[in-house]
């Protein structure tokens, strides 16, 4: 069974909870009417601000009426402001638009008087977050935008610090990465000249912001300086809060390398050995956490803090007093009922049965203890006519019951909780829901249900992908608690039937888990360009590709071929575990990057090729195929292909090898229809300031001038004159079409660790689609080649290949040529000067894969680099033509 773990990152409580909580602080409306309808919006305030959002409805919609009938627009105004924000919270987002634009339609669009201007800048801020909610950041954005001038007209620096911090989230979700970096700047000068209660509140939303858009080390600067003014300042709750987000940060921190070394687990509550990378960063979450609670007993983010740490201790195996559960149990009893308060009961609930899992799951007490806890959260959720809440709760338990075995009640609730989800369109909740019960349908052999079932949690999640970045910080998905796990169950039951149906929807499961991991990696939606399905390819352009799709599954390897010009797929197993075939390949890696082991290499590549190609062998020798595209899965994307032996010879000595992220490509055309512009830059030797640990590379300029002689019309960028902005400036004022980088670079599974190195600086990932591609460029003059000929990937991460696919995406490149581990030196000149001159050979059409493929042969028969090590790392991605 899954983590319920996962059920608290799954909930999307608002569009971003802690800027909403900034948001609320610029709403203090000037009512200058009865105490009466004063009090119905104050009371609806209250009720929003404690979590009970259906009260608040029922207050503001009273307030609303009573002033439409008055003819008071301004005041009617705002309660609609507030009642569509409460609407948003209840998962009723298309009234909480229609109700936010009425508001906005009683004020002026622009001008107005003073108090039509603080109001219609309270709208636009709402407007927005209910915008980025629905996913729809650009109108967010614009929102927020005309809040920020409505603010600065008014000269309410909260305001506009509200705005500004707003349009960082929104500016991520788009892409907008330069421009978001731009307005962190303009916020931190600003701040730094404001009164120190406005700085600490501004930091710590800034700090909120920054973590929750994966910039941890920016979040946690932006918080510490928060704290340091916190404690120049009276508030207990206020130093409480700060501490609160320095926790969630350095938690942050810990998963980020807790995620790399977590494996698949399918049971409750599993047991975590976070590495002694990951330790640290928990023990000073829990520090802080410990030191929130200190300042702020009792109260709603003391428990919070308190339920933070006792995760925590769970996932470091440490056991909690019994006295110390017992007083946060009822610490969380006494406070006021709300859906945080409830939330506060389920998560207790989860950490309680994890905690009792190390004596005995399905004892009667721990039973009783759960249904104890949850009774009281599902009955108050009810009461709140709060249905997201019930939902989550009636969901929860119907998890707990399947984790004890109570599978025909764990249905029930599972089943009542997803009719509430699908009626308010919460599919965030409904996936999760409708998972489950793919889950409790499987024992019993309910096969076509289960698949069903799946399916639809499959359109739900595909749905979500643009939401991700939208979703509270502490809620949104952990890709390897949830996401991954979810698509591999999936594709294990559809292919214990392996017809052409389910070979196919098994495929694009697949690829939809690498388009997810790339979001996770990126965390935003990243992968929405207009791409070309490569069976298309393979039929249309190139009756020579083969495809192959690997997939690994815990107890086996499955393999689906795509051969050109067939539309039926071929289906092949391979009956090994997962946990050998990693521990072969990890072995297989390391023994490819050392020298002097030649012949161990070719016994374990001999190993992996009898899994993975060995069962298609007698299948492709009856064909005309010369070229194997892989979309490879999991760990087999730290292993090149083209290693891979057969006994006698590599199997690029048989086949051109090309690897791709997933089932399509971008407009994808041949190279040589294009009259090509190049540019080359690099560096011999990095800037010492920049250095790193990263040595010379002597054979650059002979490798530019290899590489300029076969593609005459480029530019040149060397050294000093090999710099962020220039490369952007040259690329800027002409657009190539073959960009050309020799220098250092990482690929890692960490987004802050991937990056090419300038002599200036390191360029991030997520700058490059900034400084490579050309704003005013039209689709045939983009980047068709991207190469990368001194990178590599980081140590000892499973998945640092997907640093490559990530440069892959956000270089605009059709291509990408680049080395999974930095070869000789010399050896890469030659590999590359040679690739060039196979590429663009008069009278020939040759691909780029031939030519890798031809490249990399002339290395192979060199006696000085006939390892594999100096010729297998280069590996082509995306488009092979």
């Amino acid at each position: 069974m899954r983590s319920i773990l996962s059920w608290s990152k799954a909930m999307r409580l608002t569009c971003f909870g802690a800027l909403l909580a900034f948001s609320l602080h610029l709403f203090t409306p000037n009512l200058a009417v009865s105490s009466d309808l004063t009090n119905l919006i104050q009371q609806g305030r209250q009720h929003f601000q404690a979590g009970q959002f259906y009260d608040a409805t029922q207050n503001l919609e009273q307030a609303a009426h009573a002033y439409a009938t008055r003819r008071d627009a301004l005041n009617q105004a705002i309660a609609l402001t507030y009642l569509a924000l409460s609407y948003q919270q209840l998962g009723q987002l298309q009234l909480a638009q229609s109700t936010i634009s009425q508001s906005l339609a009683l004020v002026p669009a622009t001008g107005g008087s003073r108090s039509q201007q603080q109001v219609r800048a309270q709208a636009l801020t709402a407007q927005g977050q209910i915008q980025l909610a629905s996913g729809q950041p650009e109108q967010a954005l614009a929102s927020w935008q005309q809040a920020q001038a409505d603010y600065q007209m008014l000269g309410d620096q909260v305001g506009e610090f509200g705005s500004q911090i707003n349009q960082i989230q929104a500016l991520q979700s788009l892409g907008y990465y330069r421009w978001a970096t731009k307005q962190i700047e303009t916020l931190e000068s600003q701040l730094a000249q404001s009164p120190p209660e406005l700085q600490m509140l501004g930091w710590r939303s800034l700090g909120n912001v920054l973590r929750s858009v994966g910039q941890l080390e920016a979040s946690k600067t932006a918080l510490e300086t928060s704290w340091q003014l916190a404690q120049t300042l009276p508030s207990s709750s206020d130093r409480a809060a700060v501490l609160l987000s320095l926790g969630n940060t350095a938690t942050a921190f810990g998963d980020r390398r807790l995620n790399q070394q977590l494996l698949n687990q399918r049971e409750y509550c599993p047991s975590w050995n976070p590495s002694a990378e990951a330790e640290p960063y928990y023990d000073q979450a829990i520090q802080y956490y410990q030191r929130s609670a200190a300042q702020s007993p009792a109260t709603p983010v003391g428990v919070k803090a308190k339920l933070n740490a006792l995760n925590l201790q769970l996932k470091l195996n440490q056991s909690p007093a019994a006295a110390e559960l017992q007083q946060l149990r009822e610490q969380i009893n006494q406070l006021p009922v709300s859906r945080s308060t409830i939330y506060a009961k389920i998560n207790f609930t989860k950490d309680i049965l994890c905690y009792s899992k190390s004596k005995n799951l399905s004892n009667p007490e721990t039973q009783s203890t759960v249904t104890q806890l949850l009774a009281p959260a599902i009955q108050q959720a009810y009461e709140l006519k709060d249905q997201r809440a019930y939902a989550y709760a009636l969901g929860s338990l119907g998890q707990m019951e399947e984790t004890l075995g109570a599978v025909s009640p764990a249905q029930e609730k599972t089943r009542q909780a997803l009719e509430i989800a699908e009626h308010i369109q919460a599919t965030d909740i409904a996936y999760q829901l409708e998972w489950q019960m793919a889950r409790l349908l499987r024992p019993n052999n309910n096969i076509q249900q289960s698949l069903a079932y799946y399916q639809a949690a499959f359109n739900s999640l595909k749905a979500l992908r643009g939401d991700l970045t939208a979703l509270d910080t502490d809620l949104q998905f952990s890709f390897r608690e949830t996401v991954e796990p979810f698509h591999r169950e999936y594709v294990d039951l559809l292919l214990q039937n392996p017809n052409q149906a389910n070979l196919k929807q098994s495929r694009d499961v697949i690829e939809a888990l690498q388009l997810a991991e790339l979001d996770d990696f990126f965390r935003d939606a990243c992968s929405d360009a207009k791409p070309e399905q490569i069976d298309r390819i393979a039929d249309r352009q190139d009756a020579t590709a083969a495809i192959i799709y690997p997939i690994l599954l815990s107890d086996r390897l499955e393999i689906i071929l795509k051969l050109p010009g067939q539309p039926e797929l071929h289906h092949y197993v391979t009956s090994e575990t997962a946990q050998t075939i990693a521990a072969t390949l990890k072995t297989l890696r390391t023994q490819l990057e050392e020298p002097h082991t030649r012949e161990s290499v070719k016994l374990y590549a001999k190993q992996v090729y009898d899994w993975l190609i060995q069962p298609l062998d007698s299948t492709l020798a009856k064909t005309n195929v010369q070229t194997l595209v892989f979309v490879l899965d999991g760990e087999l994307r730290n292993i090149p292909t083209a290693a891979l032996f057969d006994g006698e010879h590599y199997l690029v000595e048989r086949y051109a090898v090309v690897v791709t992220p997933g089932l399509q490509l971008l407009d994808p055309r041949p190279l040589q229809t294009i009259q090509p512009r190049l540019l080359a830059g690099g560096l011999v030797e990095p800037n010492p300031e920049l250095a790193g640990g990263f040595g010379k590379l002597t054979n650059v300029p002979d490798e530019l001038a290899a590489v300029q002689a076969i593609v005459p019309r480029s530019i040149q960028l060397l050294n000093q004159d090999f710099t962020k902005e220039q490369i952007g400036k040259t690329i800027q004022a002409q657009p190539m079409t073959i960009v050309h980088l020799a220098t250092h670079g990482k690929f890692s599974s960490n987004l802050a660790e991937t990056f090419i190195l300038a002599y200036d600086t390191r360029i991030n990932v997520n700058e490059l689609q900034t400084v490579l591609q050309n704003r005013s460029a039209t689709e045939l003059e983009a980047i068709e080649l991207l190469v990368l000929s001194a990178c590599d990937t980081a140590k000892g991460e499973e998945r640092a290949t997907l640093g490559i696919a990530g440069i892959a995406v956000r270089s605009g490149a059709r291509s990408t040529l680049a080395s999974l581990w930095k070869a000789d030196d010399q050896a890469t000149a030659q590999l590359i000067s040679e690739f060039y001159r196979q590429l663009f050979s008069q009278g020939t059409t040759t691909n780029k894969a031939i030519a890798l493929q031809k490249a990399q042969i002339s290395l192979l028969n060199n006696p000085n680099f006939h390892h594999p090590r100096d010729w297998a790392p280069f590996i082509l991605l995306g488009n092979w033509l």
